[in-house]
């Protein structure tokens, strides 16, 4: 019901263009020129004040600016008639042009308008990585629940940094029946792409979990899995054992341990603060995280 309530706004959204850009000759033909940084005449087309700011914004969609799609929304609310600045950013995202699509599908997430739902899921499907993981990214803003399914196609991508979103917003989605596909990601390769994983685990994994991850520990798969399953039961305080805790902190390898770092200092904050002085020279991140955990939790 949910994806027939988007189809159904699409169909309206457009026909909103079509009535507003449609209707004056040559709409969307001056639209796409400008776009495409042409010179053309716009003169009986656009509304007064709409030429100025309609050439700003097909400027800063050609850019790799990181700042331009802020810049865009800016621009956007200024317009007379919203509907060339939507009719934009639709033919935007048919560009062939990289940075029109990726520029696009940022300012979709930006305005968190419903009518850009079906636009942002298109473009999950995008060629290039970088418009897809946007398009993760902003149906993580304005359709969590309604993407959960994308979410979990994207944990399978070709690019580190699909996943990495995918994993960020199932994290945020917080939904116990995704925890699984987030398990079997433990053996990505791409440690940004690790960390996000980790972190979403760490986000929705609760007490009902508990027993799957004393299973984890006492057969893991790697020493990141039994890593990952100590510092759960310890935030979930199934297994208030700071010594099996600080020995992942050790021993284990990668910043994902720095996770464990938390627990630890809650647990035992006088051992932390006596590690954290051990382990100045030799690991001066480990120490300088047990330093600012202990703090947190005395205040």
């Amino acid at each position: 019901m949910r994806y027939l309530t988007h189809i159904l706004i699409t169909l309206i959204f457009c026909g909103w263009l079509l009535a507003g850009c449609e209707r004056r000759s040559g709409g969307k033909e001056v639209i796409r020129e400008i776009l495409s940084g042409s010179e053309i005449s716009t003169e009986g087309v656009l509304e007064p004040g709409s030429e100025e700011l309609l050439r700003a914004i097909g400027s800063l969609l050609r850019t790799d600016d990181a700042g331009a799609p802020l810049e865009i929304v800016n621009l956007l609310h200024q317009l007379p008639d919203g509907r060339n600045g939507a009719m934009m950013l639709v033919e935007a995202m048919k560009s062939r042009d990289l940075d029109l699509r990726r520029n696009a599908v940022a300012v979709l997430g930006l305005l968190r308008a419903d009518w850009s739902i079906p636009l942002l899921r298109r473009a999950a499907d995008d060629s290039s990585p970088s418009v897809r993981r946007g398009a993760l990214h902003g149906l993580s803003i304005i359709d969590p629940d309604g993407a959960r399914f994308l979410f979990l196609l994207g944990l399978k991508d070709g690019a580190w940094e699909v996943r990495a979103e995918a994993a960020a917003a199932l994290g945020q989605l917080k939904d116990p029946s995704t925890l699984k596909y987030l398990m079997r990601g433990l053996d990505e390769k791409d440690n940004f792409a690790l960390y996000h994983i980790v972190m979403a685990i760490c986000d929705i994994a609760g007490e009902d979990e508990v027993d799957d991850f004393q299973a984890l520990l006492s057969n893991p798969k790697s020493p990141l899995h039994a890593g990952v399953a100590i510092i759960m039961l310890a935030r979930n305080e199934a297994l208030e054992n700071p010594d099996l805790l600080k020995q992942v902190l050790l021993e284990s390898a990668g910043d994902w341990r720095l996770l464990g770092v938390e627990p630890y200092a809650e647990l035992e904050p006088l051992a932390a603060l006596q590690l954290a002085e051990q382990t100045a020279l030799t690991n001066p991140s480990l120490s300088s995280a047990l330093r600012s955990a202990v703090q947190n939790s005395t205040r």
